[in-house]
């Protein structure tokens, strides 16, 4: 500060001016400068604060969804027991076999 103080007693009147003019334009784009990143701060505490609330519905949702889900698969087990299960396995296998037998005929009828 001396030094700069030293240098600025040689200078003209107008010279000085413009020092102080620019000296001006420099602390006031570090005051915008100190102020941006402020804001940049503030944003991304904001963007934060968004992200965790996005993060906690969409836990919930989750959740909730995952209940229904076992929900689901609970009635649809208790629902259909393995016996029935082999039964209409027992069905289809016949029914596919009589398809066969009925294809196989009306084939020879074509022939």
């Amino acid at each position: 500060d001396e030094v700069f103080l030293r240098h600025m007693d040689g200078l003209s009147p107008t010279t000085c001016r413009f020092v102080v003019h620019y000296k001006e334009a420099v602390r006031e784009r570090q005051r915008m400068r100190l102020f941006t990143t402020y804001w940049e701060l503030e944003e991304t505490n904001r963007l934060r604060s968004l992200l965790m609330s996005l993060y906690s519905e969409a836990d919930l949702e989750f959740r909730k969804t995952e209940r229904e889900t076992q929900g689901l698969l609970k009635a649809l087990v208790t629902k259909q027991s393995l016996s029935r299960v082999s039964a209409d396995v027992e069905f289809l296998t016949a029914a596919r076999q009589h398809s066969k037998e009925s294809l196989r005929e009306t084939d020879a009828q074509l022939d």
